[in-house]
């Protein structure tokens, strides 16, 4: 009988599974008569003399080895075998061979530290972002109700100016030529009451270029943050006392000019921090699939149950964890478990088949809900 191709590939796979039945079992569970038969086979696989009763007596010692040595395989052995060549330190010194698993397990290291500095980075972008544009859009309320103050206040002292330049006692005091916009403000002398407007359109004009430079300086920080592209032609207020109303009116036209340029920004914006806070949970779920990964290579390296399918099941466990981080914790899931939508995502990549599983009932009910009723 002519020795098989599978046969021959069997015999030489039994050296290494001996190897590591003596070395990770106890002796009294290798029985005697299993070594013997493979070894036998040997001997007659080198003297030409294999027949179909040595065929027989090997495939039954060969899968009682086999049972023995499980949950291990021939594949598993040779994944934590060194046989794959890499570099000592990349791309530096020399190289080395190592396992497959251990290699995996390295790069699912470097993976997970790359992962969780994307997702502080990420993070940090798009809170940082969404805070400082909260924070302008309460300085634009309180600054629109400024704003609106100084047109009262705009409006009063021109009623007043009107009315005292067709007042013969104080007409004399103004300009014949120019109009309420253009009097002179600091030194033509104003009955009290109109004294006290000036001081308070004045004094709410500090205030609205106080408004508008805080949103100035938070609207240039969110560009700074989110690389997007803020409006330089920003002028700070001049904090001397206005000459005359054209001025003010000017200056509350200029407010509103730079609140529609801080509008646009904080759209832009707006946009990119819905984007990281979708990209974010995506990353704290594959973070999480990866911390679970790297607790199970070690788990199977430790076991030898590394085999050479595992980093394709685990690259993949990584994507659906991604995908379960986005599905989970993207808009903020309010749960009554108290734990943040950041929380959630992680966990929902770090247990993949409880999230999977869910959607699968949501789906036979859907099925179940589409079957048409059996009739009576």
């Amino acid at each position: 009988m002519k020795l098989q191709e599978t046969e021959d590939h069997a015999l030489n796979n039994c050296a290494r599974l001996l190897k590591f039945a003596a070395e990770h079992r106890r002796q009294k569970d290798l029985p005697d008569s299993v070594v013997s038969t493979i070894t036998h086979s040997w001997e007659l696989r080198e003297n030409g003399r294999w027949d179909p009763d040595a065929a027989k007596s090997f495939w039954m010692a060969y899968s009682s080895l086999c049972d023995l040595i499980q949950p291990a395989t021939v594949d598993t052995i040779e994944s934590n075998s060194p046989r794959v060549a890499t570099w000592r330190w990349f791309p530096f010194g020399a190289r080395i061979k190592t396992c497959l698993s251990r290699r995996f397990a390295h790069l699912c290291m470097g993976t997970l530290l790359f992962l969780l500095l994307l997702a502080l980075v990420s993070g940090y972008l798009a809170s940082s972002a969404d805070s400082l544009s909260r924070e302008v859009q309460m300085l634009r309320a309180d600054a629109d109700k400024n704003a609106l103050q100084v047109r009262a206040d705009i409006d009063g002292v021109k009623s007043d100016i009107e009315r005292l330049m067709t007042d013969d006692k104080t007409k004399g005091n103004f300009d014949a030529q120019k109009g309420a916009f253009e009097q002179d403000l600091i030194n033509i002398a104003f009955p009290a009451e109109t004294a006290l407007k000036i001081s308070q359109l004045r004094e709410h004009l500090q205030n609205l270029y106080y408004y508008t430079d805080t949103m100035y300086q938070k609207v240039k920080a969110i560009s700074a943050i989110t690389r997007l592209k803020g409006f330089d032609d920003y002028v700070k207020g001049d904090l001397t006392p206005v000459p005359i109303l054209q001025h003010a009116l000017a200056n509350l036209t200029a407010y509103y000019l730079n609140r529609r340029d801080m509008n646009d920004t904080l759209q832009r914006a707006w946009i990119l921090t819905t984007i990281y806070n979708a990209f974010v949970p995506m990353l704290l779920g594959a973070l999480g699939a990866c911390t679970y990964v790297l607790r199970l290579i070690s788990d199977e390296i430790r076991e030898t149950t590394f085999s050479s399918t595992s980093p394709v099941r685990n690259v993949m466990r990584i994507a659906l964890g991604a995908l379960a981080g986005v599905i989970i914790g993207f808009g903020g899931i309010v749960t009554g478990t108290g734990l943040s939508s950041a929380a959630l995502s992680f966990i929902a990549g770090y247990a993949v088949e409880p999230v999977f599983s869910t959607l699968d009932g949501i789906a036979e009910r859907f099925r179940e809900a589409r079957k048409p009723a059996t009739p009576t």
